[in-house]
């Protein structure tokens, strides 16, 4: 691939990363940077440059437990020469550093946030879906600040856990207008149980994405099967090394699911060559190995209601996630401008694969019977009633 696919494929998130940083532009700024992956030549160069020439405070945490990430992450550090601002982030019990973090300070304080999904690698900017979310908000960029300080100190799982849950309470029930932050790793699945009370109480409207699949977060039903919300949606990517026959069993229960017409679920797929003559072949980027389209994590609760819900970050709503690693979610309460952005992008996505995990699921994809225009006057009955695409159009028709 050459420079214009890379600058397709990033929209915008490359570009976001790089002014974040560019923002330090001298002594007294600094940047605290939390990273998983750290590995991306244009993030580890604007850190150079902060640092070497333009003299700001830049100060690294990245993953160092004994694994193949480390490895990349260290051979990365050395080549840019960054070893004298890095520290290890390896405590006892700890599974994953998992933060995708940049905080921007000025005199030691803490000025705005740059947090989301995306790793600090090729693959995480260019190779799946995901999403580089910036506050302004000085007292979230704070609680960031408080938490890289935290992580710093390297201690066992089970010192900094009970801290991380005090610094961040679950918010209020129901949640309050405003924006919250949760940190993880927590002592307990009371944040998982609090999300999925959140699911289950949506009124209209219900998204979710799945990094590694539906992962069955709480005890029990899947929490996006449930609750009264008309129109439920949810978009998972299918592990790289996920048998399948297996994948194939999901997807039918899945479907099976979606019967009630409220909730449809789509794998992620592609379109290999030879499916539909009229089709260009597609191809993987091959700049992932486990999660390959999908890597967002994020939970849309009645998003063009009067007091959308917006909860999105570092952790797959699982328990690792919750108890294992080092990661961050945003609640944001009350933000229609938010949300659309969020509904926008995730409605992009689920179109953009909604034909190609029904192709997939046909042997023989160029014998797949395609639907064409309804040229009769019925054509409008499959958007009324009680159907998946009838709730779809009284949804987003208001």
């Amino acid at each position: 691939m050459g420079p214009a696919a890379f600058d397709w494929l990033s929209r915008g998130a490359a570009e976001a990363i790089r002014d974040f940083i560019a923002r330090a532009t001298g002594p007294g700024w600094g940047l605290r940077v939390g990273a998983y992956e750290f590995t991306d030549e244009h993030v580890l160069g604007a850190l150079k440059d902060a640092w070497a020439k333009r003299k700001a405070d830049v100060k690294i945490l990245y993953h160092a437990v004994n694994d193949a990430q480390k490895t990349k992450n260290e051979a990365a550090i050395k080549t840019f020469g960054l070893g004298a601002v890095c520290d290890k982030r390896k405590a006892k019990g700890l599974k994953l550093s998992h933060n995708k973090i940049i905080v921007l300070t000025k005199g030691g304080v803490a000025q705005a946030v740059l947090t989301g999904s995306t790793n600090f690698s090729e693959g995480g900017i260019y190779g799946h879906s995901n999403e580089v979310h910036i506050s302004e908000d000085n007292r979230i960029a704070a609680q960031y600040l408080r938490l890289w300080n935290e992580l710093k100190k390297n201690e066992d799982k089970n010192v900094i856990a009970p801290i991380l849950e005090g610094r961040t309470p679950l918010p209020p029930d129901p949640p309050k207008p405003g924006t919250m932050a949760l940190f993880s790793p927590r002592p307990d699945l009371k944040a998982l149980e609090w999300y999925a009370k959140r699911a289950k109480e949506a009124n209209d409207a219900l998204f979710m994405t799945f990094a590694f699949g539906n992962e069955r977060p709480v005890p029990g039903r899947v929490p996006q099967r449930q609750g009264a919300a008309t129109l439920r949606a949810d978009g998972e990517d299918e592990r790289a090394d996920q048998d399948r026959g297996a994948a194939q069993g999901q997807r039918s229960e899945d479907h099976r699911a979606a019967q009630d017409g409220a909730e449809q679920v789509r794998h992620r797929a592609y379109l290999s060559k030879g499916a539909f003559d009229r089709w260009l072949a597609e191809r993987l980027t091959g700049l992932n190995v486990n999660v390959r389209y999908l890597h967002t994590k994020y939970m849309l609760v009645d998003p063009l209601g009067t007091s959308p819900l917006v909860v999105s970050g570092s952790a797959n709503f699982s328990e690792a996630s919750t108890q294992d690693n080092d990661e961050n979610m945003l609640i944001i309460r009350g933000e229609p401008r938010v949300a659309d952005i969020y509904i926008g992008e995730f409605m992009r996505l689920y179109r953009h694969f909604a034909f190609r995990d029904w192709l997939s699921q046909h042997p023989k994809a160029d014998e797949a019977q395609v639907s064409h225009l309804d040229e009769t006057d019925t054509w409008w009955k499959a958007y009324f009633g009680t159907s998946f695409a009838s709730r779809q159009r009284e949804y987003f028709a208001g």
